[in-house]
């Protein structure tokens, strides 16, 4: 899990950033944190190599919470539920079917 982070639904967090900048689209918020969410579920990286943080990443264009802010770590700061864990989750292994390797049996003599 990141740490540091207080996880907010998107909405919620829609809510929040129109509540500081009423003159945003709140519609278009929402557009920008989704967008953000799908390309950190497709394992999408900061430039850095960092993982995204969605919250910072719907505001300012795909980046780390570093590339964002400037600062090593979050403190309190939010990030979107179901980006606080590894995209693919914690321990989950890819949804891709494991491919076996073609193998040729011995012809039974």
């Amino acid at each position: 899990m990141k740490k540091g982070f207080i996880p907010i639904r998107p909405d919620e967090f829609a809510d929040f950033i129109f509540e500081e900048c009423p003159d945003l689209n709140r519609a278009e918020i929402v557009e920008e944190i989704l967008y953000a969410k799908s390309e950190y579920k497709k394992g999408k990286r900061c430039d850095c190599g960092e993982e995204i943080w969605v919250a910072g990443a719907a505001l300012a264009g795909i980046a780390c919470f570093k590339c964002i802010t400037g600062q090593d770590e979050p403190y309190e700061d939010f990030e979107i539920e179901g980006c606080c864990e590894p995209p693919g989750g914690v321990g989950e292994k890819n949804n891709k079917k494991q491919e076996r390797p073609n193998r040729r049996r011995r012809p039974r003599r």
